[in-house]
Protein backbone atom coordinates (compact mmCIF):
# COMPACT_ATOMS: atom_id res chain seq x y z
CA UNK A 1 0.00 0.00 0.00
CA UNK A 2 1.43 3.42 -1.02
CA UNK A 3 2.02 5.70 2.51
CA UNK A 4 -0.55 8.67 1.96
CA UNK A 5 1.43 11.79 2.61
CA UNK A 6 0.04 15.79 3.25
CA UNK A 7 -1.50 17.49 0.01
CA UNK A 8 -1.65 14.10 -1.59
CA UNK A 9 -5.52 13.64 -2.96
CA UNK A 10 -7.24 10.48 -1.88
CA UNK A 11 -10.78 9.37 -2.82
CA UNK A 12 -13.56 8.15 -0.63
CA UNK A 13 -14.33 4.32 -0.19
CA UNK A 14 -17.58 4.68 1.36
CA UNK A 15 -20.19 6.81 2.32
CA UNK A 16 -20.26 9.22 5.14
CA UNK A 17 -23.95 10.05 5.40
CA UNK A 18 -23.84 11.92 8.83
CA UNK A 19 -20.94 14.49 6.68
CA UNK A 20 -22.67 14.19 3.55
CA UNK A 21 -20.30 12.61 1.19
CA UNK A 22 -20.07 9.84 -0.66
CA UNK A 23 -18.17 7.48 -1.66
CA UNK A 24 -15.88 8.25 -4.73
CA UNK A 25 -15.37 12.06 -4.21
CA UNK A 26 -12.18 13.35 -3.58
CA UNK A 27 -9.99 15.57 -1.45
CA UNK A 28 -6.67 16.80 -0.20
CA UNK A 29 -4.64 15.19 2.83
CA UNK A 30 -3.89 18.33 4.71
CA UNK A 31 -2.51 16.65 8.24
CA UNK A 32 -2.09 13.07 8.83
CA UNK A 33 -2.06 11.95 12.60
CA UNK A 34 -0.58 9.01 13.95
CA UNK A 35 -1.45 8.06 17.52
CA UNK A 36 -2.96 5.02 18.88
CA UNK A 37 -3.87 4.73 15.06
CA UNK A 38 -3.54 6.26 12.25
CA UNK A 39 -5.74 8.50 10.48
CA UNK A 40 -5.86 11.66 7.58
CA UNK A 41 -7.44 15.27 7.70
CA UNK A 42 -9.28 15.28 4.47
CA UNK A 43 -10.10 18.67 3.10
CA UNK A 44 -13.38 18.16 0.03
CA UNK A 45 -14.15 20.22 -2.54
CA UNK A 46 -17.20 21.45 -0.63
CA UNK A 47 -15.09 22.44 2.27
CA UNK A 48 -15.56 19.64 4.64
CA UNK A 49 -13.27 18.24 6.54
CA UNK A 50 -13.07 14.91 7.66
CA UNK A 51 -10.70 12.77 10.01
CA UNK A 52 -10.74 9.55 8.27
CA UNK A 53 -9.40 5.92 8.37
CA UNK A 54 -6.27 4.58 6.07
CA UNK A 55 -9.20 1.86 5.05
CA UNK A 56 -11.99 4.81 4.03
CA UNK A 57 -9.85 6.36 1.86
CA UNK A 58 -7.31 5.40 -1.25
CA UNK A 59 -4.56 7.39 -3.32
CA UNK A 60 -5.36 9.14 -6.05
CA UNK A 61 -2.16 11.08 -6.65
CA UNK A 62 0.73 12.21 -4.70
CA UNK A 63 1.10 16.13 -4.32
CA UNK A 64 3.66 17.28 -6.82
CA UNK A 65 5.25 19.76 -4.15
CA UNK A 66 7.07 17.08 -2.23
Amino acid sequence: MASINVDDVVRLTLDLPELMLKAGEEGVVRATWFATTSAYEVEFSNGRRALLLPEQVCLVSHSTAQ
